[in-house]
């Protein structure tokens, strides 16, 4: 599951897409586009609050061993108030103990989940090759 807390706005990001895609246009371009159309039309950021609902509704829905933040928050214009870098991270650990989370399970959500998970991958991704052979 991949999601941002900016969610009530994909309709909008994706009247973006379809403008960009419609044209024949470099990478360059795209940037350009969107760099101005975000000047003249900026996005609110959801409130802090709405990422901690999100991160619990998943939790909740999904399982706490589901639940983990990505990596890709870094030079993005959407990123939720209060989190401007993942120097801001912590916030949100502090957030989900203040919401009742117990701390084996905020470091599930903070990367131990996410941790996990490669290290399953790599096990999985070693069987095969070894299978191949």
């Amino acid at each position: 599951m991949h999601s941002i807390s900016g969610c009530s706005r994909l309709l909008q990001l994706t009247t973006i897409d379809r403008r960009v895609n419609a044209l024949p246009v470099t990478e360059d371009d795209t940037q350009r586009f969107e760099l101005e159309w975000l000047a003249k039309n900026p996005i609110p950021r959801a409130p802090f609050d709405a990422l901690i609902d999100q991160i619990d509704h998943v939790a909740k829905v999904a399982g706490i061993d589901h639940v983990g933040l990505g990596s890709d928050s870094n030079g993005i214009a959407f990123l939720p108030a209060e989190i401007n870098s993942a120097a801001d991270l912590p916030k949100i650990a502090k957030a989900l103990r203040t919401r009742g989370y117990k701390e084996h399970d905020v470091d599930k959500i903070m990367g131990e989940n996410m941790l996990r998970v490669m290290r399953d991958v790599e096990t999985i991704s070693t069987t095969l090759e070894r299978s191949l052979q």
